[in-house]
């Protein structure tokens, strides 16, 4: 399954040159659990999707990949010790009633939107939300995949000092319980540059739509956090942020991204609908979303309330993914439509995000463009990955672009053929596409680039959807 298909070239890529690309390596396919564990959910037994990659910045042959895993029974690992070549599942303990060792009490029914990172010490934070708790409105033990309380969700952190092998015993960091929240898309980011230190961000939305954060830091390694809400006001008070991401710079200063659109109070109302008639679907926010970046100078302990703005799309929720090498930050997103036409757009800021250049489009407008991110290798080169249509209808396939030059040109290949989505269940479990609302990249420090994301149809041999890696570079 070597592809290193040349792609028709967006404006300011680079068409003379290509880029290597592996073969396809198996992350995870088969589930480690029985499908009793996906009770209300048999279609999505062995199904994985939403996946997150994490390279050790102290070893580039060591990764962590980690994704939704049949109906957000557990969040599994596959750890890589060889560069990406080859991947080993392991089941993190200690969440979820599949994943507890057998006579001990699970904190949570189900989770959702993990997310991995390395420290500058080698040391991994997996970061878990979950959804229906014990003793939580709406929680039952007959059916706990299809419970999904939205108001009743905690973060957790686990680490490991092993690359993935072993992992500690989860860590609350914060927690909204039964008090109108909904925890959403949250990501954790270790400072790269400092031992011990790292950074979780995550959407809190109520009822009324108030554009609140919630962050936290630990210092000692992910033992304790220090957890607050962070009220922005960069739109006007009425305005939902959705989908933060901190990058940690080497002078220290963070730099958040996050998208806000106008709150929806409809959508929390269709999520309670949702919730008692049974039916598995969220609906979207109406709207735009328009993409910002906040900062904090020191660690964390404050924040700029009002942003800079980077870009928008034509929907809400978005996400906007982001990257750092040196001075220069990257971020990508997807500018999508009502009717799925889709543009991979990419922009950089040279001053901290103090200012942005203009989105360059670096791929479409296309149907089927869409779940894009983005990642800086050792030598700072820039690569970005995304979803495209097929020459089929409801075929995708997974592409890849490199710029050299901090964003000027690109390079563009295939990293998958097109494939089928017939296969995958219609939505996953949290409510975002069939192959997930993000997929993993990650830089190696020796140069060059391992994506991690999920296949479907022909390409995925253990279930309605697998999770692949590729390795690229120039």
């Amino acid at each position: 399954m070597s592809c290193a298909v040349a792609l028709t070239m967006a404006p300011g890529a680079d068409a003379g040159s290509r880029l290597n690309v592996s073969t396809l390596a198996k992350v995870a396919g088969r589930s480690p659990f029985p499908a009793s564990c996906s009770a209300g959910f048999a279609e999505y037994h062995h199904a994985e999707s939403e996946v997150s990659l994490a390279v050790d910045p102290t070893n580039g042959r060591h990764l962590i990949a980690t994704y939704h895993q049949d109906a957000n029974v557990a969040h599994p690992v596959s750890r890589s010790v060889d560069g990406g070549r080859t991947w080993r599942q392991v089941v993190v303990p200690g969440l979820t009633p599949c994943s507890v060792p057998k006579g001990e009490k699970a904190p949570a029914y189900n989770v959702f939107d993990p997310w991995v990172t390395y420290g500058a010490d080698g040391r991994a934070y997996l970061l878990s939300v979950s959804g229906t708790e014990p003793g939580s409105p709406g929680a039952t033990v007959a059916e706990p995949a299809g419970q999904q309380d939205p108001f009743a969700k905690h973060v957790y952190v686990q680490t490991s000092d092993d690359d993935g092998l072993t992992w500690s015993a989860p860590v609350v960091v914060a927690g909204d319980v039964d008090n109108g929240f909904l925890i959403d898309k949250p990501t954790i980011t270790a400072d790269p540059f400092r031992p011990g230190r790292a950074h979780a961000v995550w959407s809190r939305v109520n009822l009324t739509g108030s554009a609140v954060m919630g962050v936290a830091t630990t210092v000692d390694g992910g033992r304790t956090w220090s957890a607050r809400t962070l009220p922005l006001t960069t739109l006007d008070t009425r305005g939902v942020t959705f989908g933060g991401q901190i990058v940690v710079q080497r002078d220290g200063m963070l730099v958040m991204t996050f998208a806000e659109g106008m709150a929806q109070p409809l959508f929390i109302a269709g999520t309670l609908a949702r919730n008692a008639s049974g039916v598995d679907s969220i609906p979207s926010f109406i709207g735009n979303a328009r993409f910002y970046s906040i900062t904090s100078a020191d660690g964390g302990a404050t924040w700029a309330t009002r942003g800079q703005l980077i870009g928008s799309s034509q929907t809400f929720p978005g996400l906007i993914t982001v990257a750092s090498a040196g001075a220069a930050i990257h971020a990508t997103w997807a500018d999508l439509s009502a009717d799925g036409i889709g543009r991979v757009q990419v922009s950089r800021s040279l001053d901290n995000g103090a200012t942005w250049s203009p989105p360059l489009t670096l791929a479409g407008p296309g149907p089927g463009v869409d779940v894009p991110a983005v990642a800086v290798d050792g030598k700072g080169t820039v690569a970005v990955t995304w979803y495209a249509a097929g020459p089929a209808p409801r075929t995708v396939q997974s592409v890849a672009a490199v710029s050299t030059d901090a964003g000027v040109t690109w390079t563009k290949a295939a990293l998958s053929r097109a494939f089928s989505v017939a296969s995958a269940p219609p939505t996953n479990a949290a409510g975002g596409t069939q192959l997930g609302d993000y997929e993993g990249l990650a830089g190696l420090p020796a140069g060059g680039f391992v994506s991690a994301f999920t296949v479907a149809g022909a390409l995925s041999r253990g279930g309605p959807t697998d999770v692949v890696a590729v390795r690229f570079g120039r």
